[in-house]
């Protein structure tokens, strides 16, 4: 079995058609994703990542055998929810969210918005997270977050397990000054997420929506750069991995077994090392939603 088979963690927002490009809306019927399940687990693909939120894909879910997968999974943000958290909510939530997808433990729990800890009344989420934790029903906790300032900040409150950050040949802002090799040296484990910039970069760019519209002159350099080493666009996103650590996983939202069965195919193959192609971060605010500062 390839080693790099282990490092791809499925995204299931797509079974339920959202986030991306395609962002079709369209639900997968519960036998295409057992497909997809059962692809995975024969190539040894042994992680999942969804979301309390996720009510669409954890319905889909909650009907399949989860138990060859280690789920990773995210908690609502405060704001966007109109949450009010103390321990019990997130208990409740927590547990809900195991009773839905018919599991009993997590592997990871985020914070989807992890500033939410810097709140007031932050370390009541944090409390329960730790209480989660020791009752095994969590057995990591991890922050997913959109820039190096932002972990920095998270950090002098709290050391996540694991965490989450977006990563592409369009945005390589952890990779700069070392700043995952310093992660990896505070034993905090890392999984990178948006490798396709939210299938900005294997789609034409004629049909790159409003949302996730960056300068033509970016794409066709891009493009130029595939074409003179004459392979695919995965392959070329998977650049980004080059000279990463094995143990850093990649989280990978797919719709189909085809979809799938090419990235593990290509993540196989030799990592080439990536263009340099730089976007300003304006476009990255934009089409992460975030207010980047690095």
């Amino acid at each position: 079995m390839p080693i790099n088979n282990s490092r791809i963690v499925i995204g299931t927002v797509r079974f339920s058609g959202l986030y991306g490009i395609n962002n079709n809306k369209k639900i997968l019927r519960k036998l295409d994703v057992q497909k997809i399940l059962n692809f995975a687990s024969k190539k040894k693909i042994k992680y999942l990542d969804t979301a309390i939120d996720y009510k669409k894909t954890n319905n889909i879910l909650r009907n399949l055998n989860l138990k060859n997968f280690n789920i990773t999974s995210k908690l609502p943000g405060k704001k966007r929810f109109k949450l009010k958290y103390n321990q019990l909510n997130v208990r409740k939530l927590v547990i809900d969210h195991l009773k839905k997808l018919r599991v009993k433990k997590l592997h990871t729990l985020y914070l989807h918005q992890p500033d939410d800890i810097l709140k007031k009344d932050g370390i009541n989420i944090i409390y329960s997270l730790q209480k989660l934790k020791k009752e095994k029903k969590i057995k990591k906790i991890g922050y997913s977050i959109y820039s190096t300032r932002q972990l920095k900040r998270l950090l002098n409150i709290f050391k996540p397990d694991i965490i989450q950050c977006p990563l592409n040949i369009l945005d390589r802002r952890f990779l700069k000054r070392n700043f995952l090799n310093k992660l990896q040296n505070l034993n905090i484990e890392i999984h990178v997420r948006s490798i396709f910039f939210q299938g900005g970069l294997i789609s034409d760019y004629k049909n790159l929506k409003k949302k996730l519209l960056f300068p033509q002159s970016a794409y066709d350099k891009w493009v130029k750069w595939l074409k003179k080493k004459k392979i695919n666009k995965v392959r070329g996103a998977l650049s980004i991995l080059y000279k990463l650590d094995k143990k850093v996983k990649v989280v990978i939202g797919v719709e189909s077994i085809d979809q799938l069965s090419q990235i593990v195919k290509e993540i196989n193959k030799k990592i080439l090392p990536p263009p340099k192609i730089n976007l300003p971060i304006k476009f990255l605010q934009k089409i992460y939603n975030y207010p980047i500062k690095n």
